[in-house]
């Protein structure tokens, strides 16, 4: 599933947590649909603050140029931000995006990549502009996450979000391939994972409690071409749904949703990863 953003009120909101708050170094990965221009030309995909202080991720659509920028303070160059070329997104079309940041006020250490329609490679963009900081990045500790729009309400996004994933260092390539295959599959340093699974609140896989509580954003059945995390049922037995039904996997001990990459499974199997760090074949039936 994914959650579609009407470009006018609708958002997403993650209460403040130590998990999420001053993260220094991070990551920001999730899948995106634009349908259009966002709110005033610019549609946040996230924005953690209200204010100036967090980082903010966003569709740049003025001019109709399909750029997208990164940065911490979206109207002076006294924290770093970084904006991409034009281009860097097809509308009405799946992309997979992710964001990193070392913590640094150095803008060139802000890195975009992405992947059109979900099937090449993971790339970085090219860039319009750079902008070092001069300030130290601000204290975001007691501030909301707002997924979808700023706090202020003046920036929604205008198409569908789905798989947000967010992490607590540098994510390299490598991981942001396996996390645009397999969301979830990365634990290490992820701090919150949101699937949008149609609940509100949305649930936060990642274990953190980073639940997002829903105004709007409805529900869209058109998910990203992905393995979709796990789910269990009441007797104990794990699968993953699909379009023409549910995948059974008959162990009761499957890490709850999650992927790994691991090696390439056989023909009609996928490696899943078992708690006690055993590996199964899972059959499509």
């Amino acid at each position: 599933m994914s959650r579609i953003f009407d470009a006018v009120d609708d958002v997403i909101i993650v209460a403040a947590n130590a998990t999420i708050d001053n993260l220094t170094t991070q990551s920001w990965c999730f899948w995106m649909y634009v349908i259009g221009a966002g709110e005033n030309n610019f549609g946040y995909v996230m924005s953690k603050a209200a204010g100036v202080a967090g980082p903010r991720l966003f569709t740049n659509d003025s001019g109709g140029s399909n750029g997208l920028g990164f940065g911490f303070h979206s109207s002076t160059a006294n924290r770093p931000s970084r904006t991409t070329d034009f281009a860097m997104y097809n509308l009405n079309q799946w992309t997979f995006v992710c964001g990193t940041h070392d913590g640094s006020v150095t803008g060139a250490n802000i890195h975009i990549y992405r992947s059109l329609n979900g099937t090449g490679a993971m790339t970085e963009v090219t860039y319009s502009e750079t902008n070092n900081g001069t300030v130290a990045l601000a204290d975001n500790s007691g501030s909301n996450l707002f997924i979808g729009d700023r706090g202020d309400s003046i920036r929604s996004f205008n198409g569908k979000l789905a798989h947000y994933q967010i992490f607590n260092r540098v994510i390299s390539i490598k991981e942001m391939e396996q996390v645009r295959r397999f969301p979830g599959a990365l634990t290490n340093g992820l701090v919150g994972f949101l699937p949008f699974r149609g609940q509100s609140p949305e649930a936060d896989l990642s274990g953190n409690n980073n639940d997002g509580v829903v105004t709007g954003a409805l529900v869209d059945v058109d998910p990203p071409g992905v393995y979709p995390p796990l789910a269990f049922n009441n007797r104990e037995r794990a699968g993953f749904p699909s379009r023409t039904g549910r995948y059974p996997v008959h162990h009761s001990s499957l890490m709850a949703d999650s992927f790994a990459l691991g090696k390439a499974p056989a023909a009609g199997g996928v490696t899943v990863p078992i708690m006690d760090h055993h590996y199964r074949q899972m059959r499509y039936r």
